[in-house]
């Protein structure tokens, strides 16, 4: 097994302390908005330090991995102000999306997801497996279940990596 599951990442993850005040996401030719879902190329997370969600390397360019990840950092305004952004949501937003996500302004909790995929290198019977195991999504969570957003790094369609965005109220959440 190639393992891409990067300890850094794991420990990143952990180490925040939520303090949103907005959710943007980047505006680009693939961003597609829907009543409870989303896809788009990378997510941002704004307070006093901008916690970003992203696919491809365009978003996140100082990081280098073999497989399709999702990658998280938090990202300065100088490398944010290159794309434009639409915002989402807000804290204290009047909207009925801003009213239903309130729990992920104030208490969100996150959990990274895993995939393992396998690949074989020929048809033939003795060909070479591998399997590949990495991060590929994150999950926002109210502990209290009134909502989660799971978010999931997609490589399809190619060569196009996509982040989709699925909400998730009520009952529905945990």
């Amino acid at each position: 097994m190639i393992d891409e599951r990067d300890a850094d990442t794991r420990s990143f993850i952990a180490s925040i302390r939520p303090n949103w005040t907005k959710v943007r996401l980047r505006k680009t030719f693939s961003l597609e908005i829907k009543e409870s879902s989303f896809s788009c190329s990378s997510i941002v997370f704004d307070d006093d330090h901008s916690f970003l969600c992203a696919v491809g390397s365009k978003d996140v360019q100082e990081t280098h991995v073999e497989y399709f990840p999702l990658r998280c950092r938090f990202a300065p305004q100088e490398v944010l102000s290159k794309f434009e952004f639409v915002t989402l949501a807000s804290k204290g937003g009047a909207s009925e999306l801003d009213r239903k996500l309130r729990w992920l302004f104030e208490t969100p909790t996150l959990t990274l997801t895993e995939m393992v995929e396998e690949f074989r290198d020929g048809m033939a019977p003795d060909a070479k497996r591998y399997q590949f195991r990495f991060y590929n999504g994150l999950v926002i969570s109210d502990p209290y279940g009134r909502g989660s957003l799971r978010l999931t790094a997609m490589d399809n369609p190619m060569p196009d990596f996509v982040l989709s965005g699925e909400f998730a109220f009520g009952r529905e959440a945990s």
